[in-house]
């Protein structure tokens, strides 16, 4: 395993283990799948007077049989969280920021590398219909703000999701995370395309 790969699960691990010790007001883990792809979060959230702090730790592992192509990426988020003034939609906004750091393996060679995403996300729910919602997050690290073999990083969701219990939810998501080479300029797809989810609430 790649050494800035490796740090970067140490780091992330050792991120959501002060987060679970931490007194937390809610506790999130989610997991969201396709053909090509798994994506494993844990997530953190505390009320602060002036809007919510949410931490994210994420794991994505993605495979390409035809281009013989692995990659495992990291992230941890933070994002400050409140109320953008549509009380009967219950919409919610954030603007943070994401750390990622990755590993491709495919021939002839691998791509390895890390950056810092700025960026924002919204969550809402359906007048009417407050078990259904739509939430999405857009993420980017230019080139100045990423490092080793990465030119740029981009990461967008979007998901419709249904509360089946108060604290479980399925989704219906669809998912662009994309990185630049540095070396070549050419883009890699690490996955592109729709996914089924679960989130459970603590």
């Amino acid at each position: 395993m790649n050494k800035t790969f490796r740090s970067a699960i140490f780091a992330t691990a050792g991120a959501l283990s002060a987060i679970v010790a931490l007194p937390a007001q809610a506790d999130y883990a989610e997991a969201n799948v396709n053909n090509d792809a798994a994506r494993l979060a844990y997530g953190w959230t505390t009320q602060r007077e002036e809007g919510q702090v949410q931490l994210e730790g994420a794991l994505l592992f993605a495979e390409e049989e035809d281009n013989e192509r692995d990659v495992k990426l990291a992230s941890f988020g933070l994002a400050v969280i409140g109320d953008a003034g549509v009380q009967a939609w219950d919409l919610k906004a954030g603007l943070g920021a994401r750390i990622y750091a990755g590993q491709i393996d495919a021939d002839p060679d691998d791509v390895t590398g890390f950056g810092v995403g700025l960026g924002g996300e919204f969550s809402l729910r359906f007048p009417q219909m407050n078990r259904l919602g739509l939430s999405s997050r857009f993420y980017y690290a230019p080139d100045i703000l990423a490092f080793n073999d990465v030119a740029e990083i981009i990461d967008f969701a979007l998901r419709v999701e249904y509360e089946v219990l108060r604290n479980a939810n399925l989704y219906l998501g669809y998912r662009v995370v994309r990185a630049e080479s540095d070396d070549t300029g050419d883009s890699v797809d690490i996955d592109r395309g729709v996914n089924v989810g679960l989130r459970i609430n603590f």
